[in-house]
C-alpha cells in the first residue's frame, strides 16, 4: 500500500458497530464519532464482494470524493488510507494489485496532486527548502498511486455488462488525464502528451462528442 502514513502494523477499527473501543482521552470526544463512522463503513464494505465497482460506489471512495470537494486534503487522504487498510484486511491474499483497491489508489493519487497544485497556486513565490521537498515527496506518492491504478485498470477484465466496460474505459482515461497533469507539472511534456492522447482516445471512443474534460 503506497501511502504517506506508515502502515506496517495497521490496527483496524472493528466492523461491529456495537463493539467496544479503547478508552479515549477526555479531549477526544470527536474521535468516538469518527471511529463509529469508520466501523459502519467497514461493515458496509465487508457486506459486499470486493470488486472495483463496489469500491468505487462504496463508502470510503464516495466520502473521500465529497471531502475533496471542500479542499480538506488531509481528511480526504485519511479516509482513503482507512479504506485501503480495511480492504486489504478483507483480502485473503492481501494482494495489493487487487481490482478493489484501484479506485482508492486513484483517489489517493489525485488528492495528493490537487493538494500540491492548489498549494503552489496560492503561493506567490516558488516553494523553497522543506516545502519543495514535501511537494516532491507528495508528487512521487501521487505518481505511484496513479500508476498502480492505471496498471490494475488496464489489466482488469469486466463482465459482459457493456456499462461496466464503458465505465472502466472512462475511468482509465481519467487516470491518464491526471498522470498527464502530473507529468506536465514536473516538466515531462512528452510523457504528458502521450497520456493526454490516451485520455482523449478513451473518452472519444465512449462519449462520442459529449463533455470530455471534467477533471474532477
Amino acid at each position: 500500500m503506497i501511502t504517506k502514513t506508515p502502515q506496517d502494523n495497521p490496527e483496524l477499527i472493528s466492523a461491529d458497530p456495537e463493539a467496544g473501543y479503547d478508552q479515549p482521552d477526555d479531549n477526544d470526544d470527536g474521535n468516538d464519532n469518527d471511529n463509529e463512522e469508520s466501523a459502519l463503513d467497514i461493515a458496509l464494505l465487508s457486506s459486499k464482494p470486493l470488486t472495483y465497482f463496489n469500491t468505487k460506489h462504496g463508502p470510503f471512495y464516495t466520502k473521500a470524493k465529497e471531502i475533496l470537494q471542500t479542499d480538506d486534503f488531509d481528511s480526504a487522504l485519511s479516509k482513503i488510507e482507512t479504506g485501503l487498510t480495511a480492504t486489504l484486511s478483507l483480502l485473503n491474499d492481501r494482494n495489493e494489485l487487487h481490482e478493489s483497491l484501484a479506485p482508492l489508489y486513484y483517489m489517493y493519487g489525485t488528492t495528493l496532486l490537487y493538494s500540491v497544485e492548489e498549494s503552489q497556486a496560492t503561493t506567490e513565490a516558488s516553494i523553497m527548502g522543506q516545502g519543495a521537498e514535501d511537494a516532491a515527496s507528495d508528487l512521487q506518492y501521487a505518481w505511484e498511486n496513479l500508476e498502480t491504478a492505471r496498471r490494475i485498470l488496464s489489466e482488469m477484465k469486466c463482465s459482459d455488462k457493456e456499462e461496466e466496460e464503458t465505465e472502466r474505459v472512462l475511468d482509465l482515461a481519467q487516470i491518464h488525464c491526471r498522470l498527464a497533469d502530473l507529468s506536465r507539472h514536473n516538466g515531462h511534456y512528452e510523457q504528458a502528451i502521450r497520456d493526454y492522447e490516451a485520455c482523449c482516445e478513451g473518452r472519444r471512443c465512449q462519449l462520442l462528442g459529449e463533455k470530455m474534460w471534467d477533471r474532477r
